[in-house]
C-alpha cells in the first residue's frame, strides 16, 4: 500500500508595481511577506510603529508507506517463518524561502521604530535610505529533511512452541471447543532516522551610483548579507 501526503500550498506572493509607490501607516506596523513590490521612480515605505520585510516559504511534503504481511505453510514443518510482516515508511520535507523584493529607482524606508528584514532583496537603480531606532536585516534558512522507519516481524514455529512450553496459560479453550493462543511476536526494529540539511537564503541590497545610507538611533545588525553600491 502506497500512500502519497498531501503536498502544502506555495508561497503566493502580492505583487505591487507603479510609476511612484507610497505605503504608509499612521497607528501600526507595515508588514510585507513574500511579496514584490516594483517602483519605477520612487518607492517609499513610511510606518508609524514598525516595518518588517520577510521571506514567504515554498514547501513540499512527500511520504510513503508500505506494508506486507504473509503467512508460509512450510514453517509448519519448520522450513522458513510461519509469518511475516514488514511496515516501511520514507518521507521527505522541503521549505525553501522566497525573498520578498522592493525595487525602484529611489527607495526610502522609514520607521517610528525599528526595520526588520529576514529573507529580503532590495535593489535600486539609483540610493537606498533607512531610518529607525533598530535596523535589523538577516539572512534565512532552506531545509531540506529526510525521514525513515522501517519494522519486521517475524514468527517461527520455534517461537510458537517456545511460548506455549515457557507459559501454557497462554492456551484457551474457546466455546466451540477450539483451542487458541496469544504469541509474543518476535520483532526486529530499525530506529527511526532523521536528517536535516540546511543551507543559507542571502538577503540582498543592491544600490547604483546615489549608494546605501541607514541610520540607526540604537543599532543596525545585518548578518551574513551581501550589499552592492
Amino acid at each position: 500500500m502506497l500512500v502519497p501526503a498531501p503536498k502544502p500550498p506555495p508561497n503566493i506572493a502580492s505583487n505591487l508595481t507603479a510609476n511612484n509607490l507610497t505605503i504608509e501607516t499612521t497607528k501600526e506596523d507595515i508588514n510585507i511577506t513574500g511579496s514584490n513590490i516594483d517602483a519605477q521612480q520612487q518607492l517609499s515605505l513610511n510606518s508609524a510603529k514598525d516595518i518588517n520585510i520577510k521571506a514567504g516559504y515554498d514547501g513540499s511534503l512527500n511520504e510513503s508507506y508500505h506494508k506486507t504481511s504473509s503467512f508460509s505453510l512450510g514453517g509448519l514443518v519448520g522450513i522458513g517463518p510461519l509469518y511475516t510482516s514488514t511496515e516501511d515508511l520514507e518521507g521527505r520535507i522541503k521549505k525553501t524561502a522566497v525573498n520578498s523584493t522592493l525595487s525602484g529607482n529611489n527607495i526610502t524606508l522609514n520607521a517610528n521604530n525599528n526595520i526588520n528584514a529576514a529573507g529580503v532583496d532590495i535593489q535600486a537603480d539609483n540610493s537606498i535610505s533607512g531610518t529607525a531606532k533598530d535596523i535589523n536585516i538577516q539572512n534565512v534558512n532552506n531545509t531540506d529533511t529526510h525521514y525513515s522507519k522501517h519494522k519486521k516481524v517475524k514468527v517461527s514455529l520455534a517461537d510458537v512452541l517456545g511460548t506455549i512450553a515457557k507459559n501454557p496459560l497462554l492456551l484457551k479453550k474457546e466455546s466451540d471447543g477450539k483451542v487458541s493462543f496469544t504469541l509474543a511476536t518476535a520483532t526486529i526494529d530499525k530506529e527511526a532516522e532523521r536528517s536535516t540539511k540546511t543551507t543559507v537564503q542571502l538577503s540582498n541590497i543592491d544600490a547604483g551610483a546615489g549608494g546605501i545610507s541607514l541610520t540607526a538611533n540604537d543599532n543596525i545588525q545585518m548578518t551574513n548579507m551581501q550589499t552592492t553600491t
